[in-house]
């Protein structure tokens, strides 16, 4: 920038020689024309995105997808290879995978006459665009659960078209549940508590040890259903914040 600034004084310097009377105006111009330049320059720069900031927004943007990404996690049950399950996040498992792991591990034991698991081919069903229904246990070939990604619940009911029986929900944690399309994930905490095993994570190793003998220690909430006709209507009276 001073080699311009020295150009143009120069040049104006040379136009007063010339030009005798002129010498103020040259001095002048050639001083506009240089602040002018600089002005360019500045805004130019300004215009410019930080390198820093750019390189933390890329950062950022990688870190998420990172999140979201499945990930194959070997699984072994009761010291016997039972392949692999599809994981999100180091903590989130298929609960279709994992019911279906738990279902060989129920009948290569006592539960290996079990006709009704014979049957099965489906451990999680989207039913429509809000719920998915899942859990398959042993003598019975119906869903335990309805998940609600709506309200973010996990509910059980029994009843018909004249009304409900009963009605019990476990409202999850926000980063207890997640759905990407229709496969539904859920923290591998509560696949414990559901489908009674106890659990290893080696999160470096990508693997999940399990032991089949635990306990079903889900814990529902009980509502009282008998003021409702519907299902739909108990759920917004209830939920719908």
């Amino acid at each position: 920038m001073k080699k311009i600034l020295l150009i143009l004084l120069a040049l104006s310097m040379f136009m007063v020689s010339c030009g005798g009377n002129s010498k103020n105006e040259a001095i002048d111009k050639g001083i506009n024309e240089a602040d002018a330049n600089q002005e360019a320059v500045k805004e130019a720069e300004d215009d410019e995105e930080p390198i820093g900031e750019a390189s933390e927004e890329n950062e950022d943007k990688e870190e998420k997808i990172d999140e979201d990404a499945e990930i194959d996690y070997a699984v072994s049950v009761d010291g016997e290879d039972y392949g692999y399950v599809e994981n999100i996040n180091g903590r989130l498992f298929n609960v279709s995978g994992i019911n279906k792991i738990m279902v060989r591990a129920w009948k290569s034991g006592e539960y290996a006459d079990d006709k009704a698991l014979d049957q099965v081919t489906d451990y999680s069903k989207l039913v429509n665009d809000n719920e998915i229904i899942y859990g398959v246990y042993p003598g019975s070939m119906e869903f335990s659960f309805t998940y609600n990604e709506s309200y973010n619940i996990s509910y059980k009911f029994v009843g018909d078209i004249d009304g409900i029986d009963s009605f019990s929900y476990k409202e999850h944690a926000p980063e207890e549940a997640k759905v990407m399309g229709e496969t539904l994930y859920f923290d591998v905490d509560y696949l414990s508590s559901i489908f009674a095993f106890k659990y290893k994570l080696d999160k470096e190793n990508k693997v999940l040890v399990i032991d089949s003998q635990g306990d079903y220690t889900a814990k529902m909430t009980e509502l009282d259903a008998s003021s409702y006709d519907s299902l739909e209507a108990l759920l917004k009276a209830n939920f719908d914040k």
